[in-house]
């Protein structure tokens, strides 16, 4: 049983950093467990609330303006221990894990944020808790692991059936990353007992059936390891971005990028570390740059795009280097620029709430941070842009102060539209009379 805790502990640290879809559980006066979430999809808005005791789900769907417009409830079933999901378009899916020691049955709740309608699905499964969910045409896949290796479960909304996909499970397979939409496709990292690394990209339909795997051909000239790795939606063929080093568990070395097009025509590119002048902005003011040790445990936490351009970002997990590292690409994966933010916060950023994101080639970033001298209280909005004359990018901040975002205990972002951002979090205060928090979604603007 310790083991099995120990599992259930290591694997929802592996599901921490999620950003963009971040949940908040807390307590209320009668110690019962309260999970808050928002949904977005650029167009539509909801927020929901699970009362995990009880199993008790409510979503307001709301309107431009963030009003009200309809309202579902259901209950998901006794000690939810568990909550996750995705959206796809206009369609939403909750993946509920109730308690592993009394039940392995999951909960799938999928919904349609323009009409309000939903349907609740049950079916047993394999997996503790879920390392990843994502939402495609017709189906659900939920990604789970163990000792053995990682492997996939695939609901079928038609038929109502699972399919448990373990072709990629083994020691030797890890699955770096997967997405929705028509199909999944899965990023996977092969390593062999000599440390040779290879990778493949499989693609499964909602019945669960392979109906693509691709080898992808990493440059037998050179010796490196591939160390993180997402994959990024493409109007046309498949496009994933990375971390690498140059020896086998050392340091930070770069960034790559790889696209394979509909006729298979591969292409790699590597950014190196030295050759990234971004690294070094945050200490421009110092009277010597000091190049030495920055790349050490950089990590890769975000990359997004707009379908074209692709942005990465990475930061050192530790609190002692408190800055932001973007790498910005175009569409054929050549570097537009780098850039450094620095920042001020009381934890890594890695477990602090922020939100990347691009639209119509413009990249914003939001984040609240910790408050002094240098960092005026309130909401910030960077817009980061490539300068007309040169290849340097020019930042713009916004501090958006509002009385309402002060109640929140811990903001999360979420990108709206047209430089906007949504705001939410659970209020500092909870009312005594009722002894329950309170949901606040505010929205704030890059142009304010």
């Amino acid at each position: 049983m310790v083991k099995k805790i120990l599992f259930v502990f290591l694997i929802a640290i592996f599901c921490w950093r999620l950003p963009l879809f971040a949940q908040l559980t807390v307590l209320d006066q009668q110690a019962n467990l309260i999970e808050f979430g928002l949904v977005n999809n650029g167009k539509s808005v909801a927020n929901f609330k699970l009362e995990k005791s009880s199993g008790n789900f409510s979503l307001f769907l709301k309107d431009e303006e963030l009003n009200n417009i309809n309202y579902f409830e259901t209950v998901l079933g006794p000690n939810i221990t568990h909550l996750s999901h995705d959206v796809l378009g206009d369609e939403v899916v909750f993946v509920g894990s109730l308690d592993p020691f009394t039940s392995n049955r999951k909960v799938i709740l999928k919904g349609d944020l323009k009409t309000g309608d939903f349907k609740k699905y049950t079916y047993l499964s394999s997996i503790v808790v879920p390392a990843g969910v994502k939402v495609i045409n017709k189906g659900v896949v939920i990604q789970g692991a163990f000792e053995g290796g990682h492997f996939l479960e695939i609901y079928d909304f038609e038929t109502e059936t699972v399919q448990t996909v373990t072709e990629i499970l083994g020691p030797q397979f890890k699955i770096l990353d997967f997405k929705g939409g028509e199909l999944t496709d899965v990023l996977v990292l092969e390593e062999g007992k000599s440390k040779q690394q290879r990778l493949q990209i499989f693609s499964f339909d909602h019945q669960g059936k392979r109906i693509m795997n691709v080898h992808v051909r990493l440059p037998s000239q050179e010796k490196f390891y591939i160390q993180q790795a997402q994959l990024v939606d493409s109007k046309e063929g498949l496009k994933a971005v990375g971390t690498y080093s140059d020896k086998k568990g050392e340091w930070f070395s770069g960034y790559f990028h790889f696209s394979i097009d509909e006729e298979m025509k591969f292409q790699f590119r590597k950014f190196l570390f030295k050759d990234l002048e971004g690294f070094y902005d945050y200490r421009k003011n110092s009277p010597k740059i000091k190049r030495k040790r920055l790349n050490k445990e950089v990590m890769l936490v975000e990359a997004v795009t707009d379908g074209e351009f692709v942005t990465l970002a990475a930061v050192v997990p530790s609190a002692e280097r408190k800055f932001i590292h973007l790498l910005h690409l175009n569409a054929n994966g050549e570097k537009v620029f780098d850039k450094s933010i620095k920042l001020y916060y009381n934890v890594s950023l890695y477990w602090a709430p922020y939100h990347l994101a691009i639209d119509q080639e413009k990249v914003y970033f939001a984040y609240r941070g910790n408050e002094n001298r240098k960092n005026p209280p309130g909401e910030k909005i960077y817009l980061i842009e490539k300068r007309e004359e040169d290849s340097s990018a020019q930042v713009k901040r916004v501090v958006i102060q509002k009385n309402k975002l002060w109640q929140l205990m811990e903001p999360h972002y979420q990108y709206w539209h047209d430089g906007k951002f949504l705001v939410y979090g659970v209020s500092r205060n909870m009312p005594l009379a009722e002894g329950k928090p309170v949901f606040i979604l505010e929205p704030i603007d890059s142009k304010e």
